[in-house]
């Protein structure tokens, strides 16, 4: 099972929801990513609409995009807010000297 990149991860994320999304739709992928995919397994071609190729996502493309998305939201999670690095140089500075910005 391969991790998606960030072309199929953003296809995946449009179609996530379970309905029938337009090429044009499925953000940076472009034709060449979402053939990729249909091999894959993750897409799967639906009827097409006014001569336009829709897709639809699959139980397996599903699980790939679940699976990422919670991996990714484990590592953000981990880093620390900028707020929270900073606050150790602002305990440094002297606030009898320094001036406000015009």
């Amino acid at each position: 099972m391969t991790k998606p990149d960030f072309r199929e991860m953003d296809a995946l994320r449009a179609l996530c929801l379970g309905g029938e999304e337009y090429g044009a739709q499925l953000g940076r992928a472009g034709t060449v990513t979402i053939q990729n995919m249909i091999s894959k397994g993750w897409v799967v071609e639906a009827p097409e609409s006014l001569g336009l190729k829709r897709y639809r996502i699959t139980m397996l493309g599903s699980a790939i995009f679940d699976d990422a998305s919670r991996s990714a939201g484990a590592r953000s999670s981990k880093k620390a807010s900028k707020i929270t690095m900073i606050k150790p140089l602002i305990a440094t500075l002297d606030t009898r000297t320094v001036k406000p910005l015009k």
